[in-house]
């Protein structure tokens, strides 16, 4: 034991000289060694009630007692203490029931066995740290995994989790709420009935080799719920490792995308219809930066303008404009940096020289938008 805390025994014994003996044989290994002598019923009693022991080393032929007795006695107060039996009876009649009852060890009164008395008692406490470190580290991590659970299961994420074949051991609520697959369902391969078909294979070969490889596993694709509607995930699982760095599972989430992926829907045919009426207008519609170098053209500015898409393309606004309203250009650009957009009239020159009154509506498009 430590300084702060040295090492404290119940040592009974009918016998003085073998208490004499048993103690200085233990304090050549434990110098700052604290005893309490026992030597009947009434100072047994004491002792177990005042607690504090670190061990107990007890004879087993006591005058009214025996060894399993005491032993039973502090085990029914004391679970955690070591005993350890220190006697002149050495045979397995009493060795081999005392140990089943979870006696820590039994030393021989005797000169050539002596020395394992302190031997036997620095093991048992070692087993017993050990034992209480193990007891410890398993209650920390059911506190762990209890805590982990109940996150879990108000988790706004779909959560699962596997075993190191990559069949899944648990799914969370929002799992099933966004997948539409009971939890008792999506155990074992059955997740996969959920997955979209045309999308099972990829996830599926994808899922199979990062477990053959214990990589980290990424996907996007598809559930198909039971009233047919589709939700969008990205799946994401990494490899759970135990105190050894073997790989014991994997714990994953599936973050529903499906509101995202109808956006990107929806912009797309925008931006689809958007090009399409743009092709299709009558009306010149291009870009151009702020100094007024022309950026795109729809095919109207080819035809008003005479010029092709590619000269276009090489040009400047103000090459647009007739002569004598190029100057006008400068205060085109103050107005639609100042305010945002600009509205007009303008006189425009085409390649063959003709004039044009064209009527201008242009906008400031920002880098966001």
């Amino acid at each position: 034991m430590t300084a702060s805390h040295p090492l404290c025994i119940l040592l009974i014994d009918d016998n003085p000289d073998d208490r004499e003996l048993a103690l200085r044989a233990l304090r050549r290994e434990f110098p700052d060694l604290r005893a309490t002598e026992v030597i009947d019923p009434a100072g047994l009693d004491r002792a177990l009630a005042a607690g504090g022991l670190d061990l107990v080393v007890t004879d087993y032929r006591l005058r009214w007692s025996d060894g399993l007795a005491v032993l039973r006695a502090v085990q029914a107060r004391w679970p955690r203490c070591p005993v350890v039996m220190f006697t002149g009876t050495g045979n397995e009649e009493v060795a081999v029931p005392a140990m089943k009852e979870g006696l820590a060890d039994y030393v021989i009164k005797s000169p050539q066995h002596m020395h394992r008395l302190p031997q036997a008692a620095r093991a048992a406490l070692e087993r017993q740290h050990l034992l209480q470190e193990r007891e410890q580290a398993v209650a920390a991590r059911r506190e762990s995994e209890a805590h982990y659970q109940a996150l879990a299961e108000i988790s706004p994420v779909g959560i699962f989790r596997t075993d190191a074949q990559g069949a899944t051991t648990y799914v969370n609520p929002r799992w099933c709420e966004i997948a539409g697959l009971a939890a008792s369902a999506a155990l074992g391969d059955g997740w996969l009935r959920a997955v979209h078909p045309d999308d099972r294979a990829l996830v599926t070969t994808g899922w199979d080799t990062a477990v053959h490889k214990q990589h980290i596993s990424t996907a996007r694709y598809r559930f198909r719920r039971p009233d047919g509607t589709i939700a969008w995930v990205m799946g994401q699982a990494v490899p759970e490792t135990n105190a050894a760095g073997q790989i014991v599972g994997y714990v994953g989430t599936i973050t529903d995308l499906t509101e995202r992926q109808q956006a990107e829907e929806t912009l797309r045919e925008s931006e689809e219809l958007y090009r399409d009426l743009v092709q299709h207008s009558h009306d010149l519609i291009c870009t151009h930066d702020l100094d007024g170098n022309l950026l795109s053209v729809n095919p109207a500015a080819t035809e008003i303008s005479g010029y092709t898409e590619v000269e276009l393309l090489t040009m400047n606004l103000r090459d647009l404009l007739a002569p004598e309203a190029r100057d006008l250009f400068e205060a085109y650009r103050t107005e639609i940096q100042t305010h945002g957009q600009a509205q007009g009239l303008l006189l425009a020159q085409t390649k063959n020289g003709a004039r044009r009154i064209l009527e201008y509506d242009n906008s400031l498009r920002t880098a966001g938008g």
